[in-house]
């Protein structure tokens, strides 16, 4: 097989991996059903902490929207429902490639990179994460939270 021939092959495995991945995901936001309080956590920065990561909240936000509970989706992480979507749209932009629709795809890939979405996405992550602990901070919960975390527990 020619290094071109090997490269396409390549791509279309890893775009078929991608596509049963993302689809796994929407999948198990259908049937997995999250304790919306309490529960193992497992998420390190939280239970080293006990304060919520960026992305605390968002399986639930996931799960929550799958089962067409929006409200709820959005309590649990702002970001969840928006994150959700765009999962889907990937889901759709891997099958175009498996499917060989290479400008759409293309067309696609220019337009996420043009308009910078990954960056714009780590920084809105960011930013609800920093309005989470200013509105748990500002109702005293944010103190009380990190009375949870292993590291107060070892420190104090």
């Amino acid at each position: 097989m020619s290094a071109v021939g090997e490269r396409i092959r390549n791509a279309l495995h890893g775009e078929i991996v991608l596509l049963a991945v993302l689809i796994g995901v929407v999948v198990a936001s259908v049937v997995w059903h999250p304790s919306d309080e309490g529960g193992f956590v497992f998420c390190p920065f939280r239970r080293a902490t006990g304060w919520p990561c960026p992305g605390c909240g968002l399986t639930r936000s996931f799960c929550a929207l799958a089962k067409g509970h929006v409200a709820q989706s959005f309590a649990f992480h702002a970001l969840g429902p928006v994150a959700f979507g765009l999962v889907c749209v990937w889901i759709v932009r891997s099958a175009a490639a498996i499917a060989g629709r290479r400008s759409a795809v293309a067309a696609f890939d220019a337009a996420v990179s043009r308009w910078k979405l990954v960056h714009i996405g780590v920084v809105a992550l960011l930013v609800a994460w920093v309005v989470r602990l200013v509105e748990l901070g500002t109702s005293g919960q944010l103190s009380t939270l990190a009375h949870d975390g292993e590291l107060f527990r070892f420190f104090f």
